[in-house]
């Protein structure tokens, strides 16, 4: 959509959707997302794209496109200060959050506008993500992979309960209601510098129900630089994420205290989470010394792992058993093999015989 066309009207027949870009110094990357969203079949869309403090040539890329796009040049403030300046530009009934890195599918944006317009009180659409090489190559992965379930509904409870109920795609793999984002927006900008998907996703289910598209509507680049999706166990980020999970916490249980929504846990370590646990094992096996939760024992994490992994009743029954057998096997393991077995779990790349079975030996 052109920046000096209309704003949206109720009685479009199809929601308009609006497509923010993010990015901070991808001037490399840049084009081929913006083309993408561009590029979408649904008529009704617009392209904002924040450029969040670059010292490349990034301005140079957008402002090569026009009026085709709506750009926003802001001093650097992280992700969620260029989320929170891209949807107070944006004008559609939906939106989604395109990483500079990534590149939506031709028809990502009419999938998620029909759910809108089916199902107008869904609070968010999630949809796979095709993963490539930084030339762009396929790698033949999903994120999320096809094994994992995608589950739709409203999750809330799920979500107060098990936190990574599910494996959420990225940013690039959602599509969120303008109504939703208006009660989540602006976020805590600080906090989430980085990995700003981690509490919007979360706060979105909190809002209203979600649907999951058996669909693989955008690509996710691994490059090197990503905060997810590395190829081997980097012990500085899965301590930075237990710190993410930890501080996060407060602001999802006041964000859900906001909606009356009682029996959000006190605490992180109080939540039936996984992956927390899994990330704590790995932390505390394999560098003690710069563990950041001073109190965690070894037998105490695989303990708790062990009664996490029965509780997790929205998972199929050969995954409850296999992630209670991986924390007693780490319990156990010398620390070169503890490495191994926390690669498999935390990048399914690394598993392609396990990935096999967990999808039932398709």
């Amino acid at each position: 959509m052109n920046p000096a066309a209309s704003a949206p009207t109720a009685t479009d027949p199809a929601p308009w959707v609006s497509i923010v870009i993010d990015n901070h110094n991808y001037a490399h990357f840049l084009p081929a997302a913006i083309d993408s969203a561009l590029s979408q079949t649904h008529p009704r869309t617009e392209t904002v794209v924040v450029d969040d403090g670059s010292t490349d040539d990034s301005r140079q890329v957008i402002a090569a496109y026009g009026d085709r796009v709506r750009a926003v040049y802001k001093p650097n403030g992280g992700q969620a200060s260029a989320v929170n300046a891209g949807f107070a530009q944006s004008r559609g009934d939906v939106v989604i959050f395109l990483d500079a890195d990534d590149s939506l599918a031709p028809g990502t944006a009419a999938a998620a506008a029909e759910v809108f317009r089916e199902q107008p009180d869904t609070a968010r659409v999630q949809y796979r993500l095709a993963v490539t090489d930084a030339n762009g190559r396929p790698t033949g992965e999903l994120v999320p992979a096809d094994y994992v379930r995608m589950p739709s509904g409203d999750l809330s409870a799920g979500l107060m309960r098990f936190n990574n109920l599910t494996w959420w795609p990225p940013t690039s793999g959602h599509a969120f209601s303008a109504r939703t984002l208006r009660r989540i927006l602006p976020m805590p900008e600080e906090p989430f510098r980085i990995a700003m998907d981690y509490y919007l996703v979360r706060a979105s289910a909190l809002c209203g129900p979600v649907v999951s598209l058996d669909l693989v509507g955008a690509t996710y680049r691994r490059h090197g630089a990503n905060d997810d999706l590395r190829e081997r166990l980097d012990l500085e980020q899965v301590r930075s994420q237990i710190r993410l999970i930890g501080s996060a916490h407060p602001h999802l249980r006041r964000f859900a205290e906001s909606l009356r929504r009682s029996g959000f846990p006190a605490t992180a370590e109080d939540v039936a989470d996984l992956r927390y646990v899994a990330l704590r094992m790995m932390s505390r096996k394999l560098d003690p010394a710069r563990h950041p939760i001073p109190g965690d024992t070894l037998a105490g994490l695989a303990a708790r792992g062990i009664r996490v992994a029965r509780q997790q009743s929205h998972q199929p029954l050969r995954m409850r058993l296999l992630a209670g057998l991986w924390f007693l096997a780490v319990l156990v393991a010398p620390r070169s093999r503890a490495r191994v077995l926390g690669e498999k779990y935390a990048y399914p790349q690394t598993r392609p015989r396990l990935n096999r079975l967990l999808r039932g030996g398709r």
